[in-house]
């Protein structure tokens, strides 16, 4: 029973970062922080970049590439072909 709940978790976890990610740009924590996923023209993500995003982000260690990359992508990014932007402050 315990490999089935793992492996539920593990979609509800993918199911929500692609729903959010491709719909507004954005998870909850995101909209906190100010940043937004986009494509590299600006616009909304696909299921297909939020897969290959999802699947090289190596729980974290793919953002070990930011400092060495001209533009500040992680490798998962880079991969992906997406880009954090920062967003700016309401007035």
């Amino acid at each position: 029973m315990e490999p089935v709940y793992t492996a539920y978790l593990a979609f509800a976890w993918i199911y929500f970062l692609v729903f959010f990610w491709t719909r507004a740009g954005q998870t909850l924590g995101m909209r906190a922080w100010k940043i937004e996923l986009q494509n590299l023209e600006g616009g909304r993500i696909t299921v297909t970049q939020a897969l290959i995003r999802i699947a090289t982000s190596a729980f974290g260690l793919a953002n070990l590439s930011v400092p060495i990359d001209p533009q500040k992508r992680g490798f998962h990014d880079i991969w992906a072909k997406t880009k954090v932007v920062v967003l700016p402050k309401a007035k």
